[in-house]
């Protein structure tokens, strides 16, 4: 009997340790990394690697969020710039949480709940692009999410870039890739249409979404044979069409670029970018 009630003792003192110590149990917004889950490394050079982190919030009533996104790490000193680019994609990840927390705040306090609940989910993931210019690196990183708010018909997606000069510790603008008063955003838009025109047929959304203005082009991202550009659902096409890609080789900028480009490398000597380079996640096959 005495044995009988140790085991007992001992069975429900493991249950019991295991329940407190479920994630399901966190406190609102409190992290939760699953360290079953080994993060996945990408050697960049000797002594740099990008590194894929993996962080869990539980939030309350019901919300689940997952923050997949990049960071460098080095053991070089010399490797300027790779805490600042960290801080950068990181502060893009929690932008993104924000607004969010905000947008389920927003509905709830909009909206009557669902008869069925549901958790409201956010999901960010990343692709990476890392081209070896010169004596520095070019790191262009695009974070994807996707969000479920509970009472929504149909989850949304979004994307942001990071495109980010390691030697200059600095990030990039897509007005600094070409020569001052070139008329880039026009052959942008022109090679977009060219593009997009064999696929979408509503010519409508086509148009309108890739008019030669800066904010229609926000999403670029470099990768080692040209300018990947990314149009969130429904900019370029009606939304059952999803999310549209568009890369304009680098050979296309030929005429306005300047040698102090940080592109100009990849303009005038396409096989120094295309024979040192990373490539992760989409951007492994892009268009």
């Amino acid at each position: 009997m005495f044995k009988f009630k140790s085991r007992y003792s001992l069975l429900l003192t493991f249950i019991t340790l295991l329940w407190l110590t479920s994630p399901l149990l966190a406190a609102d917004d409190e992290p939760y990394e699953d360290a079953r889950n080994r993060p996945q490394v990408f050697h960049v050079s000797r002594d740099m690697d990008l590194v894929t982190i993996e962080k869990i919030q539980y939030g309350k009533p019901k919300m689940v969020i997952k923050s997949v996104y990049p960071e460098l790490q080095s053991d070089n000193p010399e490797n300027v710039g790779i805490d600042d680019f960290n801080d950068a994609v990181v502060n893009l990840v929690q932008e993104e949480v924000s607004a969010f927390k905000n947008q389920v705040g927003d509905f709830s306090r909009t909206t009557s709940p669902p008869a069925h609940s549901t958790s409201d989910k956010l999901y960010i993931d990343y692709d990476a692009s890392i081209i070896k210019v010169n004596n520095g690196y070019l790191v262009s990183v695009r974070l994807s999410s996707q969000g479920f708010i509970n009472g929504m018909a149909h989850p949304y997606q979004k994307h942001r870039v990071l495109n980010y000069d390691l030697n200059e510790n600095r990030a990039l603008k897509l007005s600094e890739l070409f020569n001052i008063n070139a008329d880039y955003l026009n052959l942008i838009s022109n090679d977009s249409r060219n593009t997009l025109s064999r696929r979408v047929k509503d010519q409508s959304f086509m148009m309108e979404g890739t008019t030669p203005i800066a904010r229609n082009f926000q999403n670029w991202n470099l990768t080692p044979t040209g300018i990947l550009l990314t149009f969130d659902r429904a900019q370029v096409a009606p939304s059952v069409n999803g999310t549209q890609t568009v890369l304009i080789p680098y050979a296309a900028f030929k005429s306005i670029v300047s040698v102090d480009s940080p592109i100009s490398a990849c303009v005038n000597h396409k096989r120094k970018c295309t024979s040192n380079h990373l490539l992760t996640g989409g951007f492994n096959s892009p268009d």
